[in-house]
């Protein structure tokens, strides 16, 4: 988390991290912070993967992996909730290669939004040579 958040911040992205340690009144601050644009982004762990109601949010970034489709959907679900003046969400996921078991994750995920009818478009970014 701190490795993401201080990347995002050199950025000049404002950021907070949440996690587990944290108070359910910090995180309900912070969570106030990010939907008053007091805050840019919330960098988490699992903690705020269910039970969070955040109908602003637009754009989650999956930057844990996992290969439970429960799972993604309900980190994907935490942007597609209906808000005033929001038409679209966008999830982040980002594909494993490079080791088999990762890569079948990263499947199983993909299955996952396909399956819930979520329109899927694919990056990819080749390194310069």
């Amino acid at each position: 988390m701190d490795t993401l958040s201080g990347v995002l911040r050199g950025a000049g992205v404002e950021v907070a991290t949440v996690d587990g340690s944290m108070s359910q009144d910090d995180r309900a601050a912070r969570i106030e912070m990010l939907e008053s644009g007091q805050l840019d982004a919330i960098v988490c762990t699992v903690v705020m993967q269910e039970g969070i109601d955040i109908p602003s949010l637009r754009t989650v970034v999956v930057a844990s992996g996992g290969k439970s489709p429960i799972a993604a959907v309900q980190r994907a679900g935490r942007a597609m909730r209906a808000a005033d003046g929001k038409s679209a969400a966008e999830i982040v996921d980002f594909w494993d290669t490079g080791n088999r078991m990762l890569e079948k994750h990263s499947t199983r995920r993909k299955k996952a939004y396909d399956d819930e009818g979520y329109k899927r478009r694919e990056r990819v970014e080749l390194p310069d040579d």
